[in-house]
């Protein structure tokens, strides 16, 4: 009967170790989904600063198309 129990004991005290051990994975994977969520938001920030430069150019490409425009214009008369 003690030997049973002794048993029991162990194998509680395995089970709560590997439920241990559980949590520790679950924590570093938590851990690394955090990272991962870090690099997205880096990332789209960089693409949102891309699309403001992009946007500039395009604004700088329209005026200069105005200025070939009224070059042309000048040209002509």
């Amino acid at each position: 009967m003690l030997e049973l129990v002794g048993d029991t004991s162990e194998l509680i005290g395995d089970m709560l170790e590997l439920i241990g051990d559980m949590l520790e994975l679950i924590g570093d994977m938590l851990e690394l989904i955090g990272d991962k969520s870090e690099l997205v938001g880096d990332a789209s920030e960089q693409i949102g600063d891309m699309s403001e430069l992009v946007g500039e150019m395009s604004e700088q490409r329209g005026d200069a198309s105005e200025q070939v425009g009224d070059v042309s214009e000048l040209a002509w008369m």
